[in-house]
């Protein structure tokens, strides 16, 4: 009890520390504002002080401000919806057939040292450099964006699950095997059972992976979602606009994470 309230203690004071900073920054970076010969403020058509240059790094407020403005006032909230399905589609196309030949790998010692070779040097490939190739391939679509997610996710998921399944005890194999378990039945009896909680730990890993190569994706090569938002920001000297959708993009994937681990606690109690 006492470490956890340690723990949380110290979660909260970084969080204090960086808001802090946050704000100092933001207070420093602040460009000031016109001002007329007479030394009274310019003001805009809505009454209020013009700026005497770009905010490059704007408060707390600004972004929550601007936040607010793109969910109640523009298109936010499909954007938001239109990469939770590229990511959804992405995850899917990956991470089903990477369980299945990740199993396979783990329990079959030849067929893992034959094709761990491959999948490394794949891994050593910047997924983002696909994107060209991609383009000409798929053109600009959900296609293109799914194979991006498939790339940058797949191979890793795949080694992660297959090493996960070989580290398995071979004493509880070999006792299965013993009281006449079937291929199957040792799959589903002890391989899964005892590699679940490893399983959604690796998933935690490639959910954040996704979100990277979506964000990327979507700013290169995509007139929707949050990337584009942040993209369009940015040559708009949007900052507070950009940095909403960095913010948002962060809370989906905290999101993510706190389901999978609800997941875990749900599956896998005796881990917990």
């Amino acid at each position: 009890m006492t470490t956890n309230l340690k723990s949380t203690g110290s979660v909260v004071a970084v969080f204090v520390l960086l808001f802090a900073v946050w704000i100092a920054g933001a207070y420093w970076s602040h460009p000031g504002y016109q001002t007329h010969p007479d030394g009274t403020l310019s003001l805009d058509d809505d009454g209020l002080p013009k700026l005497a240059g770009p905010i490059l790094f704007p408060s707390p407020a600004a972004v929550l401000q601007d936040l607010y403005r793109l969910l109640v006032r523009q298109s936010f909230l499909k954007d938001i919806g239109i990469s939770l399905m590229r990511i959804g589609a992405g995850l899917l196309s990956s991470v089903v057939p990477a369980f299945i030949l990740g199993i396979w790998l783990g329990i079959n010692a030849f067929s893992r040292s034959a094709i761990t070779p491959l999948f490394a040097f794949i891994q050593y490939i910047p997924p983002v450099a696909f994107v060209p190739v991609l383009i000409l391939w798929f053109g600009i679509g959900l296609p293109q964006q799914v194979a991006l997610l498939f790339i940058g996710t797949f191979f890793y998921l795949t080694l992660m699950i297959a090493d996960t399944v070989a580290n398995i005890p071979s004493a509880y194999r070999d006792a299965a095997l013993t009281l006449g378990a079937k291929p199957h039945l040792l799959i589903w009896r002890v391989i899964l059972p005892f590699g679940l909680p490893e399983f959604i730990q690796h998933l935690r890993v490639i959910v954040g992976i996704a979100w990277t190569y979506l964000t990327v994706v979507e700013m290169v090569s995509a007139e929707t979602g949050i990337g584009s938002v942040i993209i369009n920001s940015q040559r708009y000297l949007q900052t507070g606009r950009a940095m909403a959708g960095l913010f948002t993009i962060g809370v989906l994937g905290v999101l993510c994470d706190l389901a999978l681990r609800g997941t875990s606690r749900l599956l896998c109690r005796w881990k917990y």
